[in-house]
């Protein structure tokens, strides 16, 4: 393959990250511009479903006893929600932020950083929103989900160098 084709094919693929980072990221601020209201709802909504898998005879509960145990772990829910988020946002911004020319760890550094403050552009905007707050702890929980999200993505990247080495 010529130099002008893998070149090609790079930006491509880096175009496409980026395209995908920016959808995610608006799919995080449509999320932080829901009210407190309908984001409660949502997440008591999740809740309850993730509550029919995990506790174990869920459906025989009584009403209250259901809507306290899906209140009780309300809060897990949506902090797991920031954490996946911004695990999904750091992958992105990484495959966004990768070329051939920089080492890894700039690379990381960069996509790490594009998350984080994100991340507290994100807190900020919630801020203005009726109901909602601007949080440091979501701010930490978004910025360790992207290091996740980077870190799970070199991981894969060097699994998949290590397979494709055996295969050859």
């Amino acid at each position: 393959m010529d130099n002008f084709s893998k070149n090609s094919k790079e930006n491509i693929r880096r175009i496409l990250f980026a395209i995908l980072a920016a959808g995610m990221m608006g799919l995080i601020f449509w999320f932080s511009s829901q009210g407190a209201y309908d984001s409660s709802e949502q997440s008591i909504s999740v809740s309850y479903r993730v509550a029919r898998i995990i506790r174990p005879g869920f459906k025989s509960l009584d009403a209250g006893e259901k809507e306290a145990f899906a209140e009780s772990i309300e809060a897990i829910i949506r902090k797991c929600a920031h954490f996946l988020e911004f695990l999904l946002l750091g992958m992105l911004l990484l495959g966004s932020w990768s070329a051939e020319k920089r080492k890894f760890h700039r690379n990381a550094l960069l996509a790490l950083g594009t998350a984080a403050l994100y991340a507290v552009s994100d807190e900020i905007h919630q801020s203005f929103v009726p109901g909602r707050s601007c949080e440091i702890r979501d701010m930490c929980i978004d910025t360790a989900g992207s290091l996740s999200g980077i870190l799970l993505a070199a991981l894969l990247c060097w699994l998949a160098k290590k397979l494709a080495g055996l295969i050859r």
